[in-house]
């Protein structure tokens, strides 16, 4: 049997956590799905977990630290440099995509994207590739 793949969603809004939920039921892969409210709860999830989650969705627009603070954090972190992020925001700010892509997320992707091109996306990032993330290459 194929192990669950472990999500964690950093999101403070419980609408839109609600409407990822509902999106993953059409995902014909075995899942989990840790929800951090805030970003330093992201970073602390990330940090204690053993092993970290298999991929990280961050809200940029949260409390506490923004998605591109926790998106740095895991980056600079030699442990989870290379854990496959994927920004899910509202901001269609060409400074936050900018940033983003300065960090290497591996996908930055507006809220209101359908269920099909999250899961693509998720399903990409978790496929092993090159990977051009992590501190050593900044």
């Amino acid at each position: 049997m194929t192990e669950p793949i472990r999500i964690l969603l950093a999101e403070d809004c419980r609408f839109a956590v609600r409407v990822f939920r509902r999106h993953l039921r059409d995902w014909d892969r075995p899942y989990t799905l840790t929800v951090a409210t805030d970003g330093e709860a992201a970073c602390d999830i990330v940090a204690a977990a053993d092993p970290p989650p298999d991929i990280a969705l961050l809200d940029l627009k949260m409390p506490k630290y923004s998605g591109i603070e926790v998106l740095r954090r895991i980056r600079n972190s030699v442990r989870l440099a290379d854990l496959p992020c994927i920004v899910l925001t509202t901001s269609d700010s060409p400074f936050d995509k900018a940033e983003c892509d300065a960090l290497c997320a591996d996908a930055y992707l507006l809220k209101g994207a359908s269920g099909e091109s999250i899961i693509a996306a998720i399903e990409q990032s978790l496929t092993p590739q090159d990977s051009m993330r992590g501190p050593a290459r900044h």
